[in-house]
């Protein structure tokens, strides 16, 4: 009998093939197992980290939520106080019954206006900035939160250094309008409107009527209180005030002029009797002399003008816009004051 070593050779390779496949299919189910069994562990793991962790996030916002709620009530009390403090120093700075400063006590060192008041620095998020064009006029308007019909409107004049820089800077260097953008003043209730004077004017009074159609513009747009739209600025913009005023003089309820000056003639003294005045000047200004303001108040006064003057002892040029911006009462005078 011959022996079919082909045959037989198919025969035992299929013998091996079937026995290695079993072995690799027994393996692969051993090594899925493995892999299953720790990846079911690792998941446990996970899941019981999760967890601790979640209960310690929730255990520490309850105490963050505590702690928040303490601080609120904290808050509260102290802004309550404040603004008890702040009433205090509005009314020792002006008669209620005229709209025009206390004329007392004019004198006082700059120190005292600069650290006297208690800083809000509660920015209200709802009451915004925005920067327009009118014509070729440049300009940001401050809208507080939840505007109403027949709210004032303060217009602030910024000063020379102002002209070459951008309109962004007009809310970070100068004076008020800083002030107002880093939440000083809260959430103060009236329009403010930021002119820019572009470099290729020599003042304020270059563009006279550019902003008196600026304010009958915001006027047509929100509805503004034309007899409680007010005036103010310092050094270029302080001068500007009495100039602006000089050629719009039945416009403003008050004007407000820091580190300004205008020349004392009568047709100027006319003009500026027309509104109420509250002038600041440094007594140590050597850029604008304060006689100058000190000269014009006086013959203001000679002629039965609601004017006044606030001197601050110590204060240069520069100082003058802290003092009256931040801790006279200017402002509040500015919002409440009317024709």
């Amino acid at each position: 009998m011959e022996i079919d070593y082909e045959k037989e050779e198919k025969f035992n390779n299929i013998n091996y093939n079937y026995y290695y496949y079993n072995i690799i299919t027994i393996t692969i189910l051993i090594l899925g197992g493995i892999f299953f069994f720790k990846r079911t562990a690792n998941n446990k793991n996970i899941d019981k980290k999760e967890i601790a962790e979640n209960n310690s996030k929730i255990q520490d916002n309850n105490q963050e939520k505590t702690k928040e709620e303490n601080l609120t009530i904290e808050e509260t009390t102290k802004n309550e106080n404040t603004t008890i403090t702040n009433n205090k120093n509005t009314d020792t700075k002006k008669d209620n019954n005229s709209n025009t400063p206390n004329k007392e006590n004019n004198i006082s060192t700059a120190d005292n206006y600069i650290s006297s008041s208690a800083e809000n620095n509660n920015k209200n998020v709802s009451s915004e900035f925005k920067l327009y064009t009118l014509g070729n006029l440049q300009y940001y308007l401050y809208t507080p939160s939840n505007p109403q019909p027949n709210m004032p409107l303060i217009m602030y004049l910024h000063g020379g250094s102002n002209k070459k820089n951008n309109v962004e800077a007009l809310l970070t260097t100068d004076g008020f309008p800083k002030y107002l953008y880093d939440g000083y003043y809260g959430d103060i209730r009236t329009y403010v409107v930021i002119p820019k004077l572009s470099n290729n004017y020599t003042g304020w009074s270059d563009i006279t009527i550019d902003l008196r159609n600026l304010i009958k513009n915001i006027n047509q747009m929100y509805g503004i209180d034309m007899n409680k739209v007010s005036l103010t600025g310092h050094s270029m913009g302080g001068t500007g005030t009495y100039q602006v005023q000089i050629k719009l003089p039945n416009t403003f309820a008050c004007i407000a002029p820091m580190s300004g000056s205008v020349k004392n003639t009568e047709e100027n003294i006319n003009a500026l009797s027309k509104t109420k005045i509250w002038a600041f000047v440094g007594m140590d200004d050597t850029i604008v002399n304060p006689e100058i303001t000190q000269t014009i108040i006086k013959s203001l006064k000679e002629k039965g003008a609601n004017a006044s003057l606030t001197e601050i002892a110590g204060a240069t040029h520069f100082d003058v816009a802290a003092a009256g911006y931040k801790n006279s009462g200017v402002v509040s005078w500015l919002v409440n004051c009317s024709k």
